[in-house]
């Protein structure tokens, strides 16, 4: 027996760069999971828009400087579509998003720099 869905999936970042930090990998990886079992997963960098994505997921190379990692679980389960205003609303993508701000340099950050 499966048990159909209970909520919206909530998604956590349980590895890589911490909120605020900073690291010298260019390319970091993010481990995650769901509060759902099932859930499949979209990543985006920077806010260049969500895509599939696994767990771990290793960005491209990214340039010196900010930047941000977010991802959120979509349900495993197929739940009914809400109307809203005349327009369907697809519920698979409804789970909170998790986000963590960090930085990056190919070599120390400027202000340790001699």
């Amino acid at each position: 027996r499966i048990d159909p869905p209970t909520g919206d999936p909530v998604a956590s970042i349980d590895s890589g760069p911490a909120e605020g930090s900073t690291t010298n990998d260019n390319t970091p990886t993010f481990e995650f999971s769901s509060s759902e079992p099932h859930s499949t997963f979209e990543c985006q960098v920077d806010g260049e828009g969500f895509s599939g994505c696994t767990s771990p997921h290793t960005t491209d190379p990214l340039p010196d400087g900010e930047h941000a990692f977010a991802v959120r679980a979509l349900s495993g389960g197929l739940r009914p579509s809400q109307r809203k205003r005349g327009k369907s609303k697809d519920r698979r993508a409804t789970g909170r998003v998790e986000q963590v701000w960090f930085r990056c340099w190919d070599r120390e950050p400027p202000h340790l720099r001699q």
